[in-house]
Formats: structure tokens, C-alpha cells, sequence
């Protein structure tokens, strides 16, 4: 029995097997986090060039 800090043999296989997939998922999840962290900027930007105009 594993505890949730150990990764077990099956795990590591699973892992190894699908390396090129997670790898392609995982770098999509990256671009789509920027995409988010960019569009939170722009609207941090569009906010505060509204409240100077107040």
C-alpha cells in the first residue's frame, strides 16, 4: 500500500506510456494559462485607464 506522496509501479508505467500525450496536454495547459494570465492583465489595464477617467 502507497501513501499519496509515493507514486506506484503502475502509476510510473501509466505515466511513461502516455509521456508524449501528458506531455502535449501539459504544454496546452501552459498556453492556456498565459492566455488567461494576459487576458487578466488587459482588463486589470482596461480598469484602472476607466477609473483615471472618473
Amino acid at each position: 500500500m502507497t501513501n499519496e506522496t509515493e507514486i506506484s509501479l503502475e502509476e510510473i508505467k501509466t505515466i511513461l506510456s502516455n509521456y508524449k500525450g501528458l506531455k502535449k496536454q501539459i504544454r496546452n495547459h501552459i498556453s492556456d494559462l498565459y492566455d488567461d494570465l494576459m487576458d487578466t492583465d488587459n482588463l486589470i489595464e482596461t480598469v484602472s485607464i476607466k477609473n483615471r477617467n472618473i
